[in-house]
Formats: C-alpha cells, sequence, structure tokens
C-alpha cells in the first residue's frame, strides 16, 4: 500500500450541517473570500476534527454570504503518511470557488513558502486572476479603493448595455501566468494585506444588509455577530496575525 494520502471528491455533493462546527478542531485546508459589496463570500474547504494518520475523514465546503450559507460533504480522504497538497486539493478548490478571492487564509498545515506555493497554483484557477491582479498592483493594500474602481467601472457597463454600446471595461480577464500567481499570493498573504481585506469583508458584509433595508428581514440575513463564530472556528487552524489576538486595536469587531 502506498504511503500517500487517498483523496476522492464526490461526483455529487451530499447536504450537511453547520454541526460540522461543532467537531473540535475543525481543520481548514484552504479558505478565501470576495469582497463584494453586495454579499461578500467566505469560502472554505475544510475537515471536521483532525488529521490523524490512519483514519479517512470526510471532506466539506463551507460557504458564508450574508443572505446565503451552505454547508457540504464534496469528498473524503484516506489520510496516510504523506500527501501532496497541490495535487491533492486541486479539484476541490476548482468545483468551489467561482471568483478569485482576495482575502486569503492560509492553513497552519503549512509554512510561509508552502502557502505561497499552494495559494499560487490556486489562483492561477481563476478566469478573472489578471484582471483582480491588475487591480491589487493598481491599490496595494487598500481593497477599499479597488472595491469603489469595481463598483464604478461595473456602472459603466451597466450604462454602456443599456445604451446598446459595447464597453472595454473588463475585456482584461484572463488567468494568471505562474509568475502572475506567485505575485498574487505573496502580497495577499502579508500580514497588513490580510487585516485590511478582513476589515473591508467586514464592512461590506454590514454595508449588503443595510444596502437591502426593508427586504433584508425578509432574505434573513446571517449577522455579522454570526458569521465571526464560524469565523474564528474556521481559522483555528490557519495561520494569522497576532493582532487578531486583539481585534478592536485594529478596527475589527471580531
Amino acid at each position: 500500500m502506498s504511503d500517500y494520502s487517498v483523496f476522492q471528491i464526490y461526483s455529487k455533493p451530499k447536504t450537511s450541517s453547520f454541526k460540522v462546527f461543532e467537531k473540535k478542531p475543525l481543520t481548514t485546508l484552504i479558505a478565501g473570500g470576495i469582497i463584494n459589496p453586495f454579499g461578500p463570500t467566505l469560502t472554505a474547504i475544510v475537515i471536521p476534527g483532525k488529521l490523524t494518520k490512519g483514519e479517512e475523514k470526510i471532506i466539506t465546503s463551507v460557504v458564508l454570504n450574508p443572505f446565503s450559507q451552505q454547508v457540504k460533504e464534496i469528498g473524503k480522504v484516506e489520510f496516510r503518511k504523506k500527501w501532496r497538497p497541490l495535487n491533492d486539493l486541486t479539484p476541490f478548490y476548482l468545483k468551489e470557488f467561482l471568483c478569485c478571492p482576495t482575502l486569503l487564509i492560509a492553513s497552519d498545515l503549512f509554512g510561509e513558502t508552502e502557502s505561497v506555493k499552494l495559494f499560487s497554483r490556486f489562483l492561477q484557477s481563476f478566469d478573472d486572476g489578471y484582471q483582480v491582479l491588475e487591480k491589487v498592483r493598481k491599490y496595494p493594500c487598500n481593497p477599499w479603493d479597488r472595491v469603489e474602481s469595481d463598483m464604478k467601472d461595473m456602472e459603466s457597463i451597466i450604462r454602456s448595455s443599456l445604451q446598446n454600446r459595447s464597453s472595454s471595461k473588463g475585456t482584461n480577464k484572463r488567468q494568471l501566468s505562474e509568475n502572475e500567481s506567485n505575485e498574487l499570493a505573496s502580497e495577499l498573504l502579508k500580514p497588513a494585506v490580510v487585516l485590511e481585506e478582513l476589515k473591508a469583508f467586514e464592512y461590506a458584509w454590514n454595508g449588503s444588509i443595510d444596502f437591502q433595508g426593508g427586504n433584508s428581514n425578509k432574505l434573513n440575513p446571517m449577522p455579522w455577530k454570526d458569521f465571526v463564530k464560524f469565523f474564528f472556528s474556521l481559522t483555528d487552524s490557519t495561520v494569522l496575525p497576532s493582532y487578531f489576538d486583539s481585534p478592536k486595536k485594529y478596527g475589527l469587531t471580531l
């Protein structure tokens, strides 16, 4: 029998529940967030419980959005002496992540160099990867102006569409090269950048609920304080900067 772990992805996911958060510790394999002002979304691929050699574990996808939350079993792993994260995790994130995230949360299963390699491969899979890189280059450590720019681009596309005119906005969509994805991963994993992205994620979460106004009650949104409970369960097994020990000092309400 091979020493390498065996990962299997289900052809059809199985509906699960938030009871997976009761299985401590929750082992996060990879996690990322999209800062969309109309509904920011955090997606994480996790294993309920601890990775233990010789045991079979369920692999679970968790998606948290103010207006929609989903937990489902997407595969399983028979964990052995060795594993190859760059190859083993690829089928799972290709299926679960739809757009290129800017909030990257690294698992404590990997060192700094390994995390950059893993996220570099991960970021290469998105069709909008280069578009995100360009925005991050233009607004380094500044998700606030980046998102504002995204909103203006969206408004321009909508106006052009309504006027039956073509728009040049958004034509730079393509996947990242290896060097480009390494650049983007290295930038987004910097502690100061993670902090700003998380602050912007919180602002977008609350802002998207406020934006709905009277409709928000019908949509039954998840309050930020409830998100935080799940977030901390997800990040117990991640590498987060030390300032998360004192979030209010840094402008967070975690």
